[in-house]
């Protein structure tokens, strides 16, 4: 790659004008966020300057106002300005990650003056006649203001604090839920379901169910928010994980539908649940070879392209780091996908793998501490979640007399604002389906 390429995102300037071409809030934020020169290319410059004239002349902001505003001002081009700007409108999905994709042009921007300060000082270096640190106060000048446009303001009053809380209270209506559903309405009643900025751990052992619930809860999401949703899926291929939701949805057997053995009536459920869920904004990454950086990018990737609204990660210690102990190597994963939901704005599920502790104890039932290096995932958890299945440990009834066959439960063990307690699920597990227990069906 050219180094001396100057350092742009075209993707994200049109993020960013798309977005203020849908709401006014994404333009409020802009207009609070951006200058022009945050933009690289001179016609998205344009664009936004149209738009910041008719955000501040009180006017409404679409296709046709924008057009005309360019062609007031003598920005306009005739032949291709106007269905440029229509497909920026035809091409923008959501306005909800328009902060982030902000934040990507000022960082674009910020390079590209650091680079323009640099020429400055190699510039004057070479000039003989100029007295010794002539421009050193001129360039000092330029990276304090360079600073000051970079730095995000973090710190809020109480007082701002407590007004938006109190408009929030009295202006909307009583919620049951207040984030992403996780699928499961008993679930979603404890926990008020995946919270933006939240990082969600379900731990348990291997075959518990653990994936199962996580591309459960994320299909479910999916389906009935329409939002799309992110998949990262070390352990098992993508094409595995689509059958796995085929067959969780048709009613159809995983095997059957693998070996390809299925009666008639199995193929009409299989057309039918695949013309009803094919174009679901599910997005999976399977690469078997994650590590931090990557599984970084793929994130981005998968908010900035895709405006995904919640990802699940299976599973938490497959992700490779450069760690010399397996306590850091998990401390290092578990803060990170922390910093990713704290970043992108959006609830990170990830699974991850008890150790051993939970079988030698008589009840059978998972603590925190049988996570691997719990320590570090305690604290960067929101939610910590266990799935466990008694029945595996050949336990055939609970307390209270029901039989544990099929069944799944479903421990909230910490919730940092919210409560904890256990649930249980139905486990459908010849076909991939988790389910609740009344009526056992994907009722969304």
């Amino acid at each position: 790659m050219d180094s001396k390429a100057p350092v742009i995102s075209i993707d994200a300037e049109k993020q960013v004008l798309g977005a203020m071409l849908l709401s006014k809030q994404a333009v409020i934020t802009a207009s609070e966020m951006l200058v022009e020169d945050d933009f690289y290319y001179q016609g998205h410059k344009d664009i936004f300057t149209a738009m910041l004239d008719l955000h501040n002349a009180g006017t409404g902001i679409d296709s046709i106002t924008v057009v005309n505003r360019m062609k007031e001002a003598g920005t306009l081009d005739e032949e291709q300005g106007i269905i440029y700007i229509v497909k920026l409108l035809s091409s923008a999905v959501t306005a909800a990650n328009i902060e982030f994709h902000c934040r990507i042009l000022i960082d674009k921007s910020v390079k590209r003056s650091e680079t323009h300060i640099g020429l400055s000082i190699q510039s004057s270096s070479y000039d003989e006649t100029a007295p010794p640190l002539a421009a050193a106060d001129k360039i000092i000048e330029q990276y304090h203001s360079l600073q000051k446009r970079y730095e995000r303001q973090t710190f809020k009053t109480f007082s701002d604090l407590m007004q938006d809380s109190f408009n929030t209270v009295m202006s909307e209506q009583p919620k049951t839920l207040i984030g992403m559903t996780t699928g499961f309405t008993s679930l979603d009643e404890m926990i008020l379901g995946y919270q933006k900025e939240d990082l969600i751990v379900v731990a348990g052992r291997p075959s518990h169910g653990k994936t199962a619930f996580g591309v459960t809860s994320a299909f479910l999401a999916c389906y009935a928010t329409k939002a799309p949703v992110g998949i990262i899926s070390i352990e098992m291929p993508a094409k595995l994980l689509a059958e796995r939701i085929l067959s969780g949805k048709s009613g159809v057997s995983l095997k059957a539908i693998r070996t390809n053995n299925l009666a008639d009536y199995e193929k009409v459920q299989l057309i039918d649940t695949q013309h009803e869920i094919a174009d679901l904004p599910i997005i999976i990454d399977d690469d078997y070879r994650m590590d931090l950086p990557k599984l970084r990018n793929s994130v981005r990737k998968m908010v900035v392209e895709n405006q995904v609204q919640l990802v699940v990660v299976d599973y938490l210690q497959l992700v490779k780091t450069a760690a010399r102990s397996r306590d850091e190597e998990i401390s290092q994963v578990s803060k990170a996908l922390k910093e990713l939901a704290r970043e992108f704005k959006i609830p990170v599920v990830a699974l991850a793998q008890l150790n051993r502790e939970v079988e030698k104890r008589g009840d059978k039932r998972p603590v925190i501490s049988d996570l691997g290096g719990s320590g570090a995932i305690e604290q960067d958890a929101d939610i910590i979640i266990s799935i466990n299945q008694l029945s595996r440990y050949g336990i055939e009834h609970y307390d209270d007399g029901r039989p544990t066959r099929d069944m799944v439960d479903v421990n909230v063990m910490k919730s940092r604002n919210g409560a904890t307690g256990e649930i249980r699920l139905r486990n459908d597990s010849n076909i991939c389906r988790i389910s609740e227990i009344v009526g056992g069906e994907w009722n969304v």
